[in-house]
């Protein structure tokens, strides 16, 4: 994690500097980096990679800019914040429109919910084309009895079965008959 300090002299962006940074684990009062030089990024900003960062960790950083500048510019402080519950509350309630950034969790989550409602309707397409829920109506029958003509409709769900709501497919079957329970075509069109 980089760690950001600005030194002016007057108010002015100063650059040229050597600045050090301390920074201490606000928990136990133990120093985790002393007196480390910083890393001039221009317009007067100076960097620190905090490669010892814990995200779980209160820290408290001050940097020196040294003593070419007076005393109400040469030093620049700050701490982590990092207020783990706000973070999560920040994240987690988000719109999910709000997250989706290619290579983001965000667009990982929203590619499985995705996911999720589409195996959902699947599996309500599946449970109608296994014939779970199902009505067979419009039925003619021909001088043997055999089922001449026939409307079948698969439904998503039981509660639907029978009205004209909800309908995955619905197919007319045609056949033809030489006799009683001979067949010698017969065959399913979907509509």
């Amino acid at each position: 994690m980089n760690v950001l300090a600005f030194f002016t002299n007057s108010g002015v962006p100063t650059t040229g500097l050597s600045p050090t940074i301390r920074i201490l684990d606000v928990d136990d009062s133990t120093a985790v980096v002393t007196n480390a030089p910083m890393v001039e990024v221009g317009d007067g900003f100076y960097k620190y990679d905090f490669t010892a960062y814990d995200g779980k960790k209160d820290y408290a950083v001050r940097c020196d800019g040294g003593a070419t500048l007076s005393p109400s510019d040469r030093y620049s402080y700050g701490n982590n914040d990092s207020f783990s519950e706000d973070i999560a509350d920040q994240v987690w309630d988000e719109q999910l429109s709000d997250h989706q950034l290619t290579g983001s969790m965000g667009e990982v989550f929203s590619a499985i919910l995705t996911d999720l409602i589409t195996i959902n309707s699947k599996v309500d397409i599946i449970k109608g084309l296994t014939h779970e829920n199902i009505q067979i109506d419009q039925t003619v029958y021909d001088d043997f009895n055999n089922l001449e003509e026939a409307r079948l409709r698969i439904y998503s769900n039981a509660a639907s079965v029978g009205t004209n709501t909800n309908i995955i497919a619905t197919y007319k079957f045609e056949s033809t008959g030489t006799g009683p329970g001979k067949f010698d075509l017969w065959r399913q069109i979907k509509q």
